[in-house]
């Protein structure tokens, strides 16, 4: 029996021996997978983790938010001069048809898009500008014109046009330059006024020239110039209507007015052209005298000026008003001798055939305003109502209750400056927080 036993637990050891071996021979399969390619897939999950990608998206989120810092995109845009030599004064500013802008900095024309990137700058040299810095600057696509004015008020030294008995004009203290800023021409500069022993004001020329009022204007402190073509230009003077053309350099008086000066002194002001009833159409300027000594500026006729002349328009019909649009004409007569109090009528001209075609009769008011459509109010402003004339179309539209297009925005403001774009889809903004005049251009 024992050796029975003996024998039982050799086979039972024996076998055990036999799976122990099998086991350890089959045992490299489950460790294959460790070397199988499915593995990478353990050691990659770190990088798929779900987590991981949140740090990109908060980098992203935040480069908008900087790229909006008004710091990073306003353009300081100051006149060469200061307010009496203080406060600074906004440099001259012009949308151009291609919805860039093009602005004024001290000695500096710069251009920039709508998404305000700089794409030139012309810099002016200052050895033929105006030492003391005070100059008004004009320019259009071939030139540029800077006109001197005088800072703490003084008037020796403006810009000036004199004028021969024939009408014949001799600009001073202007300097012409090409469009990249190379310099063309300086008119008599170092031109000066003063009172001669007699009390009387002259403007004395550099060759000893001397003119005595009203033989000569002022260019610059407000007055207005206008580019009807690449070389001709009218400078709009109050009193005087003067065109000069650069390419012949020669210019003329083309209506004088100075006889009211004459009369009224200091309150001529009432008489002559005011500078936001006048513009460029089609080559030629528009604008409203007031000629009529009893009526002052109540009433005006509107006139039209170019190289050949000007000439009075519609027989000498009296408007109070006149708006010079992109394509028509606007001119605004009263009902009746009290001008616009019992109500107007508003009439849209085709400058191809000066026809007055009525478009409102009613209470209307100024500022009248074109962004492919006239616009206007009208005095009251209970309701407030927006008119609108379509000149493509001739629709016109009375939207009762709209308070929130501004007409300020799409007419020249005291400064002769339009803030929106012509598509009007973008304006120019300044910097509220900056006391140097600073822009950009912001989506409307």
């Amino acid at each position: 029996m024992k050796k029975f036993l003996v024998i039982l637990l050799v086979l039972v050891l024996a076998f055990v021996l036999y799976a122990c071996g099998n086991e350890i021979e089959e045992s490299p399969e489950p460790e294959n997978p460790a070397e199988m390619p499915s593995e990478p897939e353990v050691t990659e999950e770190p990088e798929v983790i779900p987590e991981e990608p949140s740090e990109p998206e908060n980098i992203k989120e935040e480069i908008p938010e900087e790229s909006a810092e008004p710091e990073e995109i306003f353009f300081p845009a100051s006149a060469a001069y200061t307010h009496y030599g203080e406060s600074y004064i906004n440099g001259k500013i012009v949308w151009n048809e291609d919805r860039t802008l093009t602005f004024q900095h001290e000695n500096t024309l710069n251009t920039i898009s709508v998404e305000n990137e700089l794409l030139k700058t012309v810099v002016l040299p200052k050895e033929h500008l105006p030492e003391d810095g005070g100059y008004d600057l004009f320019w259009n696509d071939k030139y540029i014109l800077a006109i001197d004015r005088q800072q703490e008020s003084s008037w020796e030294n403006y810009g000036v046009a004199c004028f021969d008995g024939d009408g014949k004009v001799y600009l001073a203290n202007v300097v012409l330059f090409d469009n990249e800023g190379n310099l063309l021409k300086e008119y008599n500069k170092g031109t000066s006024g003063g009172y001669d022993e007699n009390g009387n004001y002259k403007m004395v020329l550099p060759d000893s020239r001397t003119y005595e009022y009203p033989n000569y204007t002022y260019l610059a402190d407000g007055e207005r110039t206008y580019w009807i073509s690449e070389d001709e230009v009218i400078f709009e003077c109050h009193l005087w209507i003067i065109y000069y053309n650069f390419s012949k350099d020669e210019g003329k008086v083309l209506d004088d007015m100075s006889e009211f000066g004459d009369k009224y002194g200091k309150f001529s002001v009432y008489y002559g052209v005011e500078s936001n009833q006048c513009g460029v159409l089609d080559g030629s300027f528009y604008y409203l005298a007031h000629k009529n000594d009893e009526k002052g500026n109540g009433v005006g006729t509107v006139w039209k000026a170019n190289g050949n002349g000007a000439e009075e328009l519609f027989g000498g019909k009296e408007f109070w008003h006149f708006f010079v649009g992109k394509e028509i004409l606007i001119a605004v007569e009263g009902i009746d001798e009290s001008y616009y109090e019992n109500g107007s009528i508003v009439y849209a001209i085709d400058p191809k055939n000066f026809e007055l075609k009525e478009i409102f009769r009613g209470d209307a008011a100024p500022p009248f305003g074109d962004d492919g459509q006239i616009r206007f109010r009208g005095f009251s402003y209970e309701p407030m109502i927006l008119y609108s004339y379509d000149y493509k179309t001739g629709e016109f539209t009375g939207d009762i209750g709209n308070t929130e297009f501004d007409i300020h925005s799409i007419t020249p403001g005291y400064n002769g400056y339009i803030m929106k774009s012509p598509d009007g889809k973008y304006f120019v903004e300044y910097d509220p927080e900056s006391e140097e005049p600073k822009i950009r251009i912001n989506i409307c």
